[in-house]
């Protein structure tokens, strides 16, 4: 007769049996996948009093990836390190609010069915039974957690910006429904404030109605018209002979033709040469093209021109800042932004139909358009502008390098452009709509004869503090 096995017995055998080995998953810096994989790890090492904490550090490297190892990756294993490394990683990605987030926009982002599936059914189950299971495991399945998330994407990027980073400040038990409603009633009246002081600061530049994509009239070239007033051919109409001998101009009096008084006053008359194009461009050269600028009487060569160039950040699709060169013209009524960095800045075009016109009529045409952010590196301005994309907005500007050592720039202003004197690639330009806006009181000439440029005040450079 065979023996009968005791409950001993079996004991014994079944804690002599070697259980398969249980492998960590990797963790990478998901949100939705820290509480998981911090769960197993505390389980597994973190308790596990056979383990050195070099040990568990050796542990811990080895099952993180991407993101979640280069948070660590400097901290040598030792013993010392363990317990800075694991804090940090929780201080990092143990953001209960954070996660609960993630688990609600996968809820809300679900796609909709087009037609009955079996796939599309199960999924649209499972993915919504485990959201609502991890919500109610976290004790965040209130109401109030729901509306939250979604009131918060409802509102601007900026508005939204703000509002993140102020509850990052704040303790989790913090952050509610009532506190968001009351950060954007404060927003709105702040904004309504702003906007009435605005008002009443630009009366006497009054801007124009925002722009409807139908045609524009921007200055991008620098041909001057041929003359049509004698028979010889292929000269300029203010280099014609006939032309100036052609009596009294009737617009200003002055021995002229009445049809050089255009060319005469906004080109060679004007004493301070504020002018939108080069009036003698050398015929070897490439004529610069664009753009309004203040033109330096003698210290400047002629064909290279200090144009109005700026340094300003501009937000990418993630709400980044990424640095550029603008420059400024107030003599486009739209602004530009090339096609090139409108991709490396991942924004969404519009279709759009534009029609565009320069000096000498000459036509050019454009189908897409942005809507973008700037803001100034060294003071708090940002403004939204809405910009037509173009394949190249100019050349490089200046056309070369400017000496500016002996040049007595104060050593208390910041600059908005600091590298103006250097020749770079212009990807933004700003026309009428943000022009007068940025212009701020106060000028400092560089020299008492004009020989040198002068510094205009602006909202994107300032005058430093002196120690």
């Amino acid at each position: 007769m065979a023996p009968v096995p005791t409950a001993s017995h079996v004991l014994a055998r079944n804690t002599a049996l070697k259980l398969p080995q249980m492998n960590m998953p990797i963790f990478s810096g998901n949100y939705l996948e820290w509480q998981s994989f911090f769960d197993l790890f505390d389980s597994l090492v973190h308790q596990n009093p056979g383990l050195k904490d070099s040990q568990k550090l050796y542990y811990l490297k080895t099952n993180l990836s991407g993101e979640a190892a280069s948070l660590i990756s400097h901290q040598k294993i030792t013993d010392a390190n363990y317990g800075l490394a694991l804090e940090k990683l929780k201080s990092r990605y143990d953001k209960p609010r954070e996660i609960a987030n993630q688990h609600i926009k996968r809820f809300l982002t679900q796609p909709p069915l087009a037609s009955s599936s079996a796939h599309g059914l199960r999924s649209l189950h499972d993915i919504s039974d485990e959201v609502i299971r991890a919500l109610k495991a976290m004790d965040r399945e209130d109401r109030d957690t729901w509306l939250l998330f979604i009131l918060s994407e409802k509102v601007d990027v900026d508005t939204k910006q703000l509002w993140c980073q102020k509850a990052a400040e704040m303790e989790e038990d913090d952050v509610s429904l009532q506190c968001f409603l009351k950060f954007i009633e404060s927003r709105s009246f702040a904004l309504e404030s702003a906007q009435s002081v605005k008002s009443k600061a630009s009366v006497l530049f009054k801007q124009p109605p925002k722009l409807q994509y139908r045609g524009a009239t921007a200055f991008v070239t620098t041909n001057p018209p041929l003359c049509n007033v004698c028979s010889k051919q292929n000269h300029h109409l203010y280099h014609c002979g006939e032309a100036c001998k052609a009596g009294t101009c009737r617009k200003c009096n002055l021995s002229h033709h009445t049809l050089l008084y255009h060319h005469s006053s906004s080109v060679i008359m004007q004493p301070t040469r504020s002018a939108s194009v080069l009036a003698k461009a050398n015929l070897g050269q490439s004529a610069q093209s664009l753009i309004s600028a203040l033109v330096s009487p003698t210290c400047i060569d002629a064909s290279n021109v200090l144009l109005a160039t700026v340094a300003i950040n501009v937000l990418d699709s993630n709400g980044h800042p990424r640095a550029c060169r603008a420059v400024l013209d107030c003599a486009s009524q739209v602004s530009f932004i090339s096609v090139t960095f409108c991709k490396q800045l991942g924004l969404k075009t519009q279709a759009a139909d534009v029609s565009l016109e320069g000096i000498s009529a000459t036509p050019a045409h454009a189908n897409k358009c942005a809507e973008i952010i700037i803001s100034s590196r060294c003071t708090d301005y940002r403004a939204s502008v809405s910009c037509i994309v173009l394949e190249t907005i100019s050349k490089t500007l200046p056309c070369k390098p400017t000496n500016i050592d002996d040049w007595p720039i104060p050593g208390s202003v910041h600059l908005a452009d600091p590298l103006f004197h250097h020749p770079g690639k212009v990807e933004v330009l700003l026309g009428i709509e943000l022009f007068f806006q940025l212009l701020e009181p106060g000028k400092i000439n560089l020299s008492i004869d004009d020989s040198l440029p002068t510094l205009q005040n602006t909202k994107l450079g300032n005058r430093r503090p002196l120690s």
